[in-house]
């Protein structure tokens, strides 16, 4: 293979990645405090808290509870609110409950997505008319909430037929502040796959070209949610799966937990590094079959996903991408420039393992949960870090 530059979109670098590494909760009393533990772990993170219509007043009160707490710590707040049919059937019912949720939370939360997933059935939204049903409540009440921004329309996978179909069916007085998407890139593989002739770059550049476009949208664009799958989530619904078997059945897509934290983090890079996307929240930091953090009977088990973001987000969460250096096809090397002036870089290979060239020096090679590496010249799809580069030669 010969070496090949790769240069980011055009305007996309700089890229500075601080506050765009976001992460969604989900704490009940039995676990909020736990939960919110493991957060501090990954430092003032943005946040993301869904609110269900099924639930009650006294549970969407805890949440905002907890999400207050996080406020005053310093994170960035943002709310999902998740319909089911009978809120579609019944609008006064979900009024009443997007009423009780954003006058509770509209004063410390800076993102709100209303409506979840609008393209699946199963979460209730039949048809485009309904979603734009789902949305009429929110032109009245957030005038009342002048720092709260809208964001949607929620649409799951790479389906952005249907992105532009309910872009152009919002009621006339509402806009989004950004293009809010659950961009599953790949659920078969690696976030580098392609579906059909577009991989992940190809997807980021074509919703931030959907927003840009759309006068109904801002320029941005916000990755609500995405994550894996997990092998052996004990018994827990596959998403692919209408009950959850008395004997779970492995899905060629599931991954183990390494491979995971691997595909965490390169998906975070991909769409940061793009430059086209201005945050990504990973769906979540605490759950059974795909959270950063295992929710197992016998206590919180934090997965190497959890501290493979965690060292990452020590090393480079206030870092500025610089760009993609020239490397062989399927090595990605992304440089940076890091608060302190000096230089590191990010490496890793989309195909396996190989020895590389690397067109750099460095003081310091670690692996992805900051150990030192013993082999820094062979890449792995594990992506590396190197510290203190300087250019050869």
């Amino acid at each position: 293979m010969t070496a090949t530059k790769h240069p980011a979109p055009q305007g996309s670098a700089p890229v500075e990645l601080g506050g765009r590494v976001g992460m969604t909760i989900s704490p009940t009393p039995e676990t909020a405090e736990a939960e919110l533990r493991l957060l501090e772990g990954l430092g003032r993170v943005p946040v993301l808290a869904r609110y269900y219509a099924h639930e009650t007043s006294r549970d969407w009160e805890f949440t905002t509870a907890q999400l207050r707490r996080l406020r005053d710590a310093g994170h960035a707040v943002a709310v999902a609110l998740v319909q089911d049919r009978r809120a579609v059937r019944e609008p006064e019912r979900w009024a009443a409950f997007v009423r009780e949720v954003l006058d509770g939370v509209g004063d410390c939360a800076e993102w709100v997505e209303a409506g979840h997933a609008i393209n699946r059935v199963k979460w209730g939204v039949w048809s485009l008319a309904e979603y734009a049903r789902l949305l009429r409540p929110l032109a009245e009440i957030l005038p009342r909430h002048p720092g709260l921004r809208l964001m949607g329309p929620a649409v799951n996978d790479f389906e952005y037929h249907y992105v532009a179909a309910a872009l152009g069916c919002l009621p006339r007085d509402l806009r989004f502040g950004a293009l809010g998407l659950h961009l599953y890139v790949d659920r078969r593989g690696a976030p580098e796959n392609r579906q059909g002739r577009y991989d992940a770059l190809d997807k980021f550049v074509l919703a931030r070209a959907l927003a840009r476009r759309s006068a109904r949208c801002e320029d941005r664009v916000i990755v609500s949610e995405v994550n894996w799958f997990l092998k052996d989530p004990g018994g827990y619904a596959h998403p692919f799966a209408p009950y959850a078997p008395i004997r779970p059945k492995a899905h060629e897509w599931d991954v183990d937990e390494d491979r995971y934290a691997d595909y965490m983090l390169r998906y975070y890079l991909h769409a940061l590094c793009s430059g086209m996307v201005d945050r990504v929240y990973w769906w979540r930091l605490v759950a059974r079959p795909f959270g950063l953090v295992d929710e197992a009977p016998g206590g919180l088990r934090p997965r190497p996903a959890y501290e493979a973001l965690r060292a990452f987000l020590q090393h480079f969460g206030a870092s500025t991408f610089v760009e993609r250096l020239p490397a062989d096809e399927g090595v990605y090397l992304l440089r940076f420039l890091q608060p302190d002036g000096s230089e590191a870089v990010i490496g890793f290979d989309a195909f396996g393992e190989r020895r590389a060239e690397l067109p750099f020096a460095f003081a310091e090679a670690l692996d992805a949960t900051g150990a030192a590496r013993a082999r820094p010249e062979v890449l792995t799809g594990r992506p590396a870090y190197f510290l203190g580069v300087t250019p050869r030669g």
